[in-house]
């Protein structure tokens, strides 16, 4: 895998939107995920975090705002995006 010289983030996202018709799935989402992190996202139903995902695998586009991942702008394909995965799950308590 190539990453960009002097990358510190993993992940990084500035400003991103995301809508479906007139719902606002992602609004205004900054987040910066240092190399060697572990993060999860946690949150309700219908608060964003699948199309969170989703845009940083590159499956679906922001609306508005800038998504990198090791440095390299989402739209620019990289090898990182094809080893990537993704899990996610509901807790029935």
């Amino acid at each position: 895998m190539t990453v960009a010289i002097g990358t510190t983030l993993a992940i990084e996202t500035v400003g991103v939107t995301r809508h479906f018709g007139a719902v606002r799935a992602v609004d205004d989402l900054s987040l910066h995920v240092p190399r060697g992190s572990v993060y999860a996202f946690l949150g309700p139903n219908g608060a964003g975090k699948t199309t969170t995902i989703r845009m940083l695998l590159g499956l679906t586009r922001p609306d508005r705002g800038v998504v990198r991942v090791f440095g390299e702008p989402w739209e620019r394909p990289i090898e990182s995006r094809f080893c990537a995965g993704s899990l996610s799950s509901q807790a029935n308590c």
